[in-house]
Parts: C-alpha cells; structure tokens; sequence
C-alpha cells in the first residue's frame, strides 16, 4: 500500500438484503457513525505492471509526461510524493521485473484496484444495524455470528468470492465502530422493563403485608461460597507472557449458603451446605442423615466444632433441596409467632408440596420474586451477596498472605475454617435492611401500608379481604359477606 492522496472508487451495485429494509433508524446510525469517525483518506494499491510501465515511460519520456498519463488529477502540491514514489519503485526494479515474468502469481502481493470481493457499504450498513438491533433487545452477538450473517448476505448480493474472513470482519467493526465487550450483567428481562416490575413487585408485597398485617417482611438466597476464591486478574510485570497463579487445587470446591434476613434488620444464622459423598452402606446413610446432618462421624466429629453446627448440613449435591429446605424453614421460624411474609425466587426446591405445607404449618405465606427480576427485586441480590462475599475474599486473602509469611504449605481451608468465614462475613454484614428499599420494598408505617394498597384498588382491608396471588404476580381481590 503506497500512495498519499484521494481517489475515486467505483460504488459497488447496491443489494439489497432481504428483511433488512433501510429505515429511518437505519439512517440515523449511519449519521451518528459518520459524525462520530471521520472520514480519511484513502490509500491506493498498484500493481507490478502500473509500477513496470510508469518506471519506462519515465526513462523514455520523463517525469511530466509520467504524471499526465498515470496521474492527470495530480495536483501541483502532489508531484513530489509522485516523484518520491517513482524513486522508491526504482530502487526496487528487480524486484518488480521478477514479478512480472514469472509464470507464477503466487509471490505477487499487489493487485488491481477493485479486484477484491467484498461487501458494498450498504450491505455493511446493513449487518451493523442488524447488531444493533440484536444488541438493543439484549441478545449476545459473537463475531462468528455476524462472519455467518455476511456470508447470507453476500449469497444474496450474488457474491461467490467472498470469505467474510479475520481480516475483513476486522474492517467492518472499525468502519461500523463495534467491539468487543464483556458481560456485565444478564437477565431474562430489559433493565428498563426490570425496574418497572420491581416496583409493581414492592407495591404487592406491600399490599400482601397489610393483608396479613405484619410489619416486617423476609427474603432468603442461595449464594455459593468457594474454599479458594482466587481473583482472575493480578498484577504483573508488563510484558510477561506466562502469568502463573499458585493455589492449593480447591479452587473448583464450593458450600452452598442460605442467607435470611428481614425489612427491618433482623439477620437469622447462615444455613450451610456441603457436599459430601453419600455412604454406601444404608443403614449407615439413614444414621448420618438423622444424627449428624449427612457427615460421616470422622467429619462430623471436626465439623461440629464449628460455631454453626445445627445449620450446617450435607448432601451429595451440595446444594438445597426440598427436604433441606423444610428443615431451614423449622429452624428458622420455629419460634416466631403469628403470620410472616417471606420472598423467594422461582427456584424449583423452594416450591415443592412439602415445603408449601411445612408454610402452611408455620403459618408463612410464599410470594415468588418475578422471573428474570431478581436482580432489582431481590433484596439479596441487589445489596446482600456482593458485600457478603467481599468479606469472605478478605478473610481468604488474610489466610493466604500468613501462610506465605510462615512458610507454610498451602492446602485448602478445613470446613470449620469456611464456617467461621461465613458467620463472620454474615455478623458484620449492615446492609440488610437497605436492600428491601433499595428492591421498593418499603415496609415502614401503617399509613404507607393503606396508600400501597388502595394503589392496588384494596380499599377496606380487613377479615373480609382476601388476597390471591398466582404464579405471574397478579393479585386478585375478592371481598366475601360474612
């Protein structure tokens, strides 16, 4: 590639791509990329016979009659680059005569201009508001996908040369401005739409606390805590090729943990899961399960020394189930008395027949947290569980840096060791209560109560109310004669 100035490139026939009409969107995404990139000038290739023929006729006839043959839109400002250029192709004659009498083109790199297959700027145009648009309704767009889409349109643009290669999906996300880009959030709902359902949410749980008049409302989580919490980036020296990372090879073993607290600040202990293998032997299993919580006695004889015995249990998953689940509900809310309110994702375990009639029995009335909304409706979720692990990653931290200090081996923490990390991390944990009013859940007077229900068209509350909730979220009132 060799040249200074502009020149004029033949348009390219325009296709058009089926279901991919040019809108006034379209239009308005072109306008913004073309403000936002200016444009440059563009660089013109030449070929070995262009470079052979101009250097003769400069010998035969000079530089003059070279620029008014090859060049006549040459300005006054540009002969002396076309004279610099002409010097370089000189210097390099050989070169260019072996090029054109070879019986081979492989060794020539140079080509005629427009000669290359490729997407005219409106096909282009096309693909990069198809990204757009699949990027606006929150679908994951993988540069495989749009090489896929461009060779669909070149077939339909009646293009057969075309590779939608590296090089050229390298050009196109410069000239349409895309990138890359890491994930930094998902859901099955628009953040938009998200934050909209989060506030119809607070609105109902409210409207079902006054139902049940109670004051304070509960929200519990699944979070998984990791014995080696190793970060994915480090500091290193600039340049290193290899960045190695020691660690004492648990780095995949995890304890499943169960947080509840409530709108007014109340925490109850963490439930701890563990995963351990079940006993062969069945008799064995069903003594484990009923006396020590599904650990084998070796196990259980360190792991009951742990400050959170009574709610530190085992399975072969190492995640909750239904039966685990009814034994949370018994530990948790078997001394508070009177009707409660608690909130739970759709997760499959938490809504079984044992664990509605263990509700039942306990006198809890289940609220499902929308689908795809737990980010923004969850209390957990938005302000619990980045803080909570926070913690846990300092404490492991603190542990890896005196077992470098001491010399010591590094071997993964014992059981009783994560224990102390997840009561700790959940003691000093403040912000509980901040995360029902930051989901809009706001459970504070009487006064606000009645305002969130009559919102809801609930304007007597009393014996005669009932509130019905269904799966989707939708209250229904109905007010029977006594």
């Amino acid at each position: 590639m060799e040249s200074f100035f502009l020149v004029e490139k033949p348009q390219a026939q325009t296709t058009e791509i089926h279901n991919n009409a040019i809108t006034s969107e379209k239009r308005t995404d072109i306008a913004q990329r073309d403000t936002l990139r200016p444009s440059k000038n563009l660089r013109r290739s030449y070929t070995y016979e262009f470079k052979q023929t101009a250097l003769r006729n400069r010998g035969l006839y000079g530089l003059d009659h070279v620029i008014a043959t090859h060049w006549p839109h040459a300005s006054d400002r540009e002969r002396p680059r076309i004279s610099h250029l002409l010097s370089s192709w000189k210097s390099g004659r050989s070169k260019i005569n072996a090029a054109t009498t070879t019986s081979t083109r492989s060794s020539c790199k140079a080509r005629p201009t427009g000669v290359a297959c490729v997407l005219s700027p409106d096909i282009e145009d096309d693909i990069g508001c198809w990204v757009r648009a699949m990027r606006k309704n929150g679908v994951p767009v993988s540069q495989q996908m749009i090489q896929i889409k461009a060779g669909a349109a070149a077939k339909d643009a009646g293009l057969t040369g075309f590779a939608a290669s590296y090089c050229w999906l390298k050009g196109f996300k410069r000239r349409q401005r895309l990138s890359l880009r890491t994930r930094g959030t998902q859901g099955q709902q628009p953040p938009e739409d998200a934050h909209a359902l989060a506030e119809e949410f607070g609105k109902l749980v409210a409207a079902e606390a006054a139902r049940l008049g109670v004051n304070e409302v509960w929200n519990a989580d699944e979070t998984a805590v990791f014995f080696e919490l190793i970060p994915r980036r480090t500091v290193d020296t600039t340049g290193t090729k290899t960045v190695w990372v020691r660690c004492a090879g648990a780095d995949k073993r995890r304890v499943s943990v169960l947080l509840l607290g409530s709108s007014a600040g109340r925490k109850k202990p963490p439930f701890i899961v563990f995963k351990e293998p079940p006993s062969k032997v069945p008799w064995r299993q069903r003594e484990n399960e009923s006396l020590r919580h599904g650990f084998g006695s070796r196990v259980w004889s360190v792991t009951r020394r742990a400050c959170l015995s009574d709610t530190t249990f085992a399975n072969r998953a190492g995640w909750l189930t239904g039966s685990l689940i009814v034994q949370w509900l018994d530990k948790m809310f078997r001394d508070e008395p009177g009707p409660k309110l608690l909130l739970l994702d759709e997760f499959s375990g938490h809504w079984t027949n044992e664990v509605l009639t263990k509700c039942e029995e306990l006198q809890i009335t289940l609220l499902k947290i929308p689908a795809g909304c737990t980010s923004v409706s969850q209390p957990a979720d938005v302000s619990w569980n980045r803080p909570f692990k926070a913690h846990i990653r300092k404490q492991w931290v603190d542990r890896l840096v005196e077992t470098v200090r001491t010399s010591q081996p590094l071997v993964p923490p014992p059981r009783d060791i994560v224990c102390s990390w997840v009561k700790t991390a959940w003691d000093n944990l403040d912000a509980v209560e901040n995360g029902f009013r930051a989901s809009h859940i706001v459970i504070d007077t009487d006064a606000q109560v009645g305002e969130l229900s009559q919102a809801l068209g609930l304007v007597e509350l009393g014996e005669s109310t009932q509130v019905s909730i269904s799966e989707r979220g939708e209250d229904d009132s109905t007010t029977e004669d006594e």
